[in-house]
């Protein structure tokens, strides 16, 4: 048998080598995956066309093109990773934070409801299939409801205004539309709840088609 030889007149190694995958590739798959789920859940929130900001509750259209645009700027540098972030927690697993308004006397989620969403990237079919439909049924839920926010907002500006946050403070705002994270000042105002019902058929934590009636938003609180 004849050894390969290089041009240089040397046996040529018949060793091939493999390459070596990084052991936080199946990490980086379930990250991305993850924030794919988050990428949709804030362009549902703010930048579609037909989002529930800038459609749904009429914002698009009450600040005039110029001045949506510049909130939108807004929003997307400074609270759009830190919402995205919260899709990829650092244990891998989201959790219900329980009702708003307490179930039988009770704030704790019935279900103790969670989502691994590192299963997201597993090399299971059936296993990534599970936990793409159970994050589905985590909503990422506002403290105040986003219809309530948009009213006593349109209430304290004017249409068409000089900019977006004409009468209104664009922090205590934006922290109440995209706020994830806790303030010194303020608790996050939005929290993952789950829409699963109960095993005794009690609503789930998260309702979309009750609204918080407990949770009133005064004027002074975007000021």
């Amino acid at each position: 048998m004849i050894t390969p030889r290089r041009r240089n007149g040397r046996p040529r190694s018949r060793n091939r080598r493999t390459r070596s995958r990084p052991s936080n590739n199946r990490a980086r798959k379930w990250q991305t995956l993850a924030r794919k789920r988050g990428i949709q859940r804030w362009s549902s929130l703010l930048t579609a066309q037909s989002s529930r900001l800038a459609k749904a509750n009429g914002m698009r259209q009450f600040l005039g093109e110029r001045c949506w645009d510049d909130f939108v700027q807004y929003a997307n540098t400074h609270y759009r990773e830190a919402f995205l972030q919260a899709f990829t927690p650092q244990d891998g697993v989201l959790s219900c934070k329980g009702p708003l308004s307490p179930i039988s006397g009770s704030t704790t989620c019935p279900q103790c409801f969670r989502v691994d969403v590192r299963q997201l990237g597993s090399s299971s079919q059936l296993q990534s299939k599970i936990a793409s439909e159970r994050l589905a049924l985590m909503h990422v839920d506002h403290t105040y409801d986003v219809q309530h926010i948009c009213t006593t907002w349109k209430s304290l500006s004017t249409p068409s205004p000089p900019c977006w946050d004409y009468g209104v403070c664009a922090l205590k705002l934006c922290h109440l539309l995209f706020g994830t994270n806790a303030t010194k000042d303020e608790e996050a105002c939005l929290s993952f709840r789950c829409a699963v019902i109960s095993t005794n058929s009690q609503c789930p934590c998260h309702h979309v088609a009750r609204p918080h009636y407990e949770h009133t938003l005064q004027p002074s609180q975007l000021q």
